[in-house]
């Protein structure tokens, strides 16, 4: 298949679709000849924090010397960004080869009257796949959704991850605390090296029991084994049971960002460990970690010209659940220094009226949409905005972004939130490169 074949193969298994269970990846896996657990590295859990982890991590492991595979999702704006060596996606040529060597297992498997794979599912294979085929030395995976009955966790690289614990999806993981926290945990195996983010007392009980029950685990939770401590100038003292690195600096806003990035560098430091490398100097990290490009986190746009007379900051951010917002919105206001036009879209499974009413009501909205089975209406998103000014409802990201510029017009800035999907199709609209 040519890239473009590809692209709507996978399009016809549903971009957004959600169908938890391992049964239908270790099929797949299976059918290619592969076992899941040929290649050493890092699975990242949690809520929030994920995506930018596993980026932090690729950074060190490469800075360290390993070649490393990486499967991020979702993708921005381009499928090949699903499909990284050393951070870097392949071409549209090598996705199309990666994914129609996987094809044909797929069609047997529907043929056979196997439950059809999902597109992350497959993707999931897709990558592995590959990474075996390149002779990868290490691979960074981003758990899709909880974890237990999550495509990933297929695979057994050998360092566990979770960054954080809270309220999402609780349609498939439920809706308490612990109850995410147990699908979380479900990633973890004997013998892990495990590491855990700040998380509540509720979900920390479960994780501990789940590592009890495993047996020969070596975890490390944030504030006691793992540590990262801010100075004055921005840098950050990471401190874990294998290492401590001084003068780091988050390659990306937030004050979230300095436990992610802690959480990435004590990962490496553990697979470093467990395959008997040297762990990146500080220097090397450092350089890394001012290298590193990773969009739609608190992503400061100057100079986008959106027309009508607009001419302020636009900041882009994923957050896409309260546990998210609730980290972004007070780093957007320092950020801004004033109250933005706030372009929002979201999945019609989040917790949309929560998500709305953490917005501050300074902040007027304008509503959108994106493409995918699972994304709100922006007539029914009005309808959550009680106490909010709405400055318009559109039919798709592009309308939205002009409407905002509109309300925003001279010097205001504009926020763009609720979803990846709709920061993908903004940058896009603005012609940004991909990562």
């Amino acid at each position: 298949m040519q890239y473009e074949d590809c692209v709507e193969w996978l399009a016809s298994r549903g971009r957004s679709r959600i169908e938890p269970g391992l049964g239908r990846t270790q099929a797949l896996l299976s059918r290619l000849g592969h076992r899941g657990d040929e290649i050493p590295g890092v699975l990242v859990a949690g809520t929030n924090g994920k995506g930018s982890t596993c980026a932090m991590a690729v950074a060190g492991l490469v800075a360290a010397g390993y070649r490393v595979g990486s499967m991020p999702s979702p993708h921005l704006q381009q499928y090949t960004e699903r499909i990284r060596i050393n951070g870097i996606p392949v071409g549209a040529e090598q996705f199309a080869e990666a994914v129609t060597a996987v094809q044909f297992a797929v069609d047997e498997l529907d043929a056979a009257g196997i439950n059809a794979a999902t597109q992350f599912e497959i993707m999931a294979c897709v990558a592995f796949s590959f990474f075996v085929r390149q002779g990868v030395d290490a691979v960074v995976l981003e758990v899709g959704m909880g974890g237990r009955d999550d495509a990933t966790n297929v695979f057994d690289p050998g360092v566990k991850v979770i960054t954080s614990i809270g309220l999402d999806h609780q349609e498939f993981l439920g809706d308490t605390l612990a109850s995410v926290a147990w699908h979380k945990a479900g990633v973890i195996r004997a013998g892990d090296d495990v590491l855990i983010g700040d998380v509540r007392d509720e979900a920390r009980k479960v994780i501990t029991k789940v590592l009890d029950d495993c047996g020969g685990v070596r975890a490390q939770w944030m504030r006691c084994a793992l540590t990262a401590e801010a100075a004055a100038d921005g840098e950050v003292l990471v401190g874990n049971a294998v290492a401590r690195h001084r003068a780091l600096r988050p390659p990306l806003p937030g004050a979230h960002q300095q436990a992610n990035l802690a959480l990435a560098v004590g990962a490496v430091d553990a697979l470093c460990a467990r395959t008997g490398r040297l762990s990146p100097s500080d220097g090397q990290w450092a350089r890394a970690l001012a290298e590193l490009r990773w969009p739609g986190r608190l992503e400061l746009c100057t100079g986008a010209d959106l027309g009508a007379g607009w001419n302020g900051s636009l900041l882009l951010d994923g957050a896409h659940n309260p546990h998210a917002l609730r980290a972004v919105i007070p780093e957007a206001e320092r950020l801004l220094g004033r109250p933005p036009v706030v372009v929002f879209a979201a999945m019609r499974d989040k917790a949309l009226a929560e998500m709305v009413a953490l917005i501050p009501r300074t902040w007027p909205l304008v509503v959108t949409t994106v493409e995918g089975e699972r994304a709100a209406v922006p007539q029914a998103l009005a309808t959550l905005c009680t106490g909010h000014a709405i400055a318009g409802v559109a039919d798709n990201p592009a309308q939205a972004l002009g409407l905002a510029a509109r309300a925003a017009a001279p010097d205001r800035p504009i926020v763009v939130l609720g979803s990846l999907f709709l920061v993908g199709a903004i940058r896009n609209h603005l012609n940004l490169p991909p990562a």
